[in-house]
């Protein structure tokens, strides 16, 4: 003889949803908007690069390599520096207040 409760005999429903899909959902359009129209959108402007600028090839895409370099380095960097120091939460708030900033100016 076992001694049950009258939760073992109805379990409770699960969300129709499983909320960490959402999580996947927006870390996927997060990663395509801001990381695959760059890699992978530059390449359609190649041959509209190398007509108007007089470019080789080899030189549009040395430009946009030494464009992450010195831009994307040094950012990262200093963004590990500052959430190590001041905390994470601090840190990402007012990186994206930095980041945001020039969209607001485009609407002045």
């Amino acid at each position: 003889m076992s001694l049950s409760t009258e939760s073992d005999q109805h379990p409770v429903p699960s969300p129709r949803f499983f909320y960490g899909w959402w999580i996947v959902v927006a870390a996927f359009l997060n990663l395509f908007f801001s990381v695959g129209i760059i890699f992978y959108g530059f390449p359609v402007f190649y041959p509209e690069f190398v007509a108007s600028l007089g470019f080789t090839r080899a030189q549009v895409t040395q430009g946009f390599l030494l464009g992450f370099l010195i831009v994307g380095l040094p950012t990262g960097l200093l963004a590990g520096v500052l959430i190590d120091w001041i905390g994470a939460r601090w840190s990402f708030s007012q990186e994206w207040a930095l980041s945001e900033s020039p969209c607001y100016s485009w609407d002045l």
